[in-house]
């Protein structure tokens, strides 16, 4: 065999398999994927109570608030009644949404015997929080080609030149772009949304 048809047959030969560095990526994927789950599940879920497009709408209606705590611990809690829109009133317990005053009727979602803060700045805080669970499912997904050609080099160098897993992973990949920004967005949103109704 000459020397070229050697080096080529060197370079075509897959490295050998890395198992400790395969529980590794597979430990990543887990942990990201786990949060991508837990965050969605709660981003999402809050979102659409924040948005109203479910639970019960109406106002909580403050009795009277007291501080609780010292220093970066301090934080108010405020007690009264829910009111939904149509008049019914709901035993909902305190809340714990910032200082307000006797007698303050505050827009929030009833569900469950929970309350949720409603409007832009609630919605656009749990949006953050859901785009980030999209952009840890795509870096999860993402390292799963990482870990097979750890794993099984064979398997992993045809995944990553087949036709449908290189289109698959462009696909990933601008998905978790797409949600970064999109959590950009909403973080400027937020900020926004949250100074102008504390200095409204």
């Amino acid at each position: 065999m000459s020397a070229p048809q050697q080096h080529r047959k060197h370079l075509g030969k897959p490295p050998p398999r890395n198992l400790p560095l395969a529980a590794l990526v597979l430990l990543l994927i887990l942990l990201l994927g786990g949060g991508a789950a837990a965050g969605g599940w709660w981003g999402g879920t809050n979102v659409v109570y924040a948005a109203r497009l479910a639970g019960t709408p109406g106002r909580y209606l403050v009795d009277h608030c007291e501080p609780h705590g010292t220093g970066r611990q301090r934080h108010v809690v405020c007690h009264g009644v829910f009111q939904t829109d149509d008049g019914r009133r709901l035993s909902a317990g305190s809340i714990s949404t910032g200082e307000h005053w006797a007698g303050d009727r505050l827009p929030m979602q009833y569900h469950g015997g929970s309350l949720n803060q409603v409007g832009v700045a609630p919605v656009a805080g749990w949006t953050i929080l859901l785009a980030f669970a999209v952009a840890a499912l795509s870096g999860a997904l993402q390292l799963l080609t990482v870990g097979v050609e750890f794993a099984a080099p064979v398997a992993g160098r045809r995944l990553r030149r087949a036709a449908w897993a290189v289109r698959a992973r462009g696909i990933i990949a601008s998905g978790g772009s797409g949600a970064l920004g999109v959590a950009l967005v909403a973080g400027a949103v937020f900020l926004v949304a949250s100074l102008a109704t504390k200095w409204s």
